[in-house]
């Protein structure tokens, strides 16, 4: 039973290795930009073209409907599309995405072109990272220490989303002052994301099909 086991049986071989696959996965769940362009898609919204805050809020309230079908879908197909197929390809048009926006801040293209691109980037999360990772988390534990290595994970997972949501703002307002627009954020993104790609097709097994006690047995 796991409350046999320690925290330190997550420095074992095997439970070493499915710890810093858990970690990277939390890690990149919220480096990869997601949350932070959610959070803040309000002000946003305003830099590409609609100064009004009622406006920018009400397209933010249909960001997070979006994002919710998105959860949706990625439930649905997880099973049919296997998890690093999703992970791999979430990520890649992710990573495409916040260059577009990049660009688009350089250029100065803004409206409703940036608005498509931006909920395309942030909804792809939805059915790929942001739902996927916990999903992998979990089942790359061995039953015993299943428990303490999701406390550690989680716990990264949070202190990952509080970083980045505090970073974000002082980091966007330090690449305006450089470059006259926030660009260098979403290069900055787009450039995480294309790493998580090459993080997963590496060291992140596939689980698709496995039970709880098949998918650990990868370490081993």
């Amino acid at each position: 039973q796991d409350v046999s086991s320690r925290f330190r049986d997550l420095l074992t071989p095997g439970i070493r290795m499915a710890i810093v696959i858990a970690v990277g996965l939390a890690v990149l769940q919220h480096l990869s930009g997601g949350a932070a362009l959610t959070m803040y898609a309000p002000i946003i919204y305003q830099k590409a073209g609609y100064p009004s805050p009622k406006e920018a809020i009400g397209m933010a309230v249909l960001l997070n409907a979006c994002h919710l079908a998105c959860v949706v879908i990625a439930i649905i197909f997880v099973e049919r599309w296997g998890r690093k197929p999703l992970l791999i390809t979430g990520l890649g048009i992710k990573a495409a995405g916040h260059l577009v926006l990049a660009v688009f801040f350089e250029q100065g293209i803004i409206g409703l072109p940036f608005i498509v691109v931006y909920f395309i980037t942030t909804c792809i999360s939805n059915i790929s990272i942001a739902p996927i990772a916990w999903l992998v988390m979990a089942e790359i534990f061995p039953n015993n220490i299943r428990a303490k290595g999701m406390t550690v994970t989680t716990f990264v997972l949070f202190g990952a989303s509080y970083c980045n949501l505090h970073l974000f703002p002082i980091v966007s307002e330090y690449f305006e002052k450089l470059r006259g627009s926030p660009s260098g954020v979403f290069i900055l993104f787009g450039i995480l994301c294309m790493a998580g790609i090459v993080f997963v097709w590496r060291i992140v097994p596939e689980t698709k099909g496995k039970s709880l006690e098949e998918g650990p047995a990868y370490f081993f």
